[in-house]
């Protein structure tokens, strides 16, 4: 005859499994900006590998050190009307000696836009997902590159860039 388990441990075996599921759920929205969480966690949140970072293929820059930091973004990133998806073309070259997350804010009213998380030398994101909906036409947006080594920043680096939705 098998032993029938206790009362106790069902209570506790559905309470890993309900509280695995809203902690996960929670690093989910949280991950993916859904929540307005206290600036403390957001920064570990904002240090995290982006998942959607590919391989870069930027070759024969030649040695970074620690003095330099090259950067290869679209300065002319286009939208289509009603899309999300913005194609920002950012790659940290892999001879960079620092990672970099990128934020793109509006000039207008200095709200972000469009973000990635940390990106590694060697790795480039294509494409970021828009925060807000942009209107027809050219809009001017600054982007800003958080240097960071060892998950600590290092430095800030900002551009101009315009955007056009299409």
């Amino acid at each position: 005859m098998i032993p029938k388990k206790s009362k106790t441990y069902t209570i506790v075996t559905w309470c890993v499994v309900v509280s695995s599921i809203i902690g996960a759920a929670l690093f989910f929205l949280a991950y993916n900006n859904y929540l307005k969480i206290p600036k403390v966690f957001q920064t570990y949140v904002d240090i995290m590998p982006d998942l959607s970072a590919q391989d870069g293929n930027l070759a024969g820059l030649g040695d970074a050190n620690q003095n330099n930091y090259r950067i290869s973004v679209n300065r002319l990133a286009t939208i289509e009307l009603g899309d999300k998806k913005m194609n920002i073309g950012f790659e940290n070259p892999k001879e960079n000696y620092y990672s970099a997350r990128l934020g793109v804010y509006g000039d207008s009213d200095g709200k972000l836009i469009a973000n990635t998380y940390m990106v590694e030398p060697g790795q480039r994101v294509d494409e970021v997902i828009i925060k807000q909906p942009l209107e027809k036409g050219e809009h001017n947006a600054t982007a800003r590159f958080d240097i960071f080594y060892d998950k600590k920043p290092v430095e800030t680096i900002k551009i101009d860039i315009v955007i056009r939705v299409i």
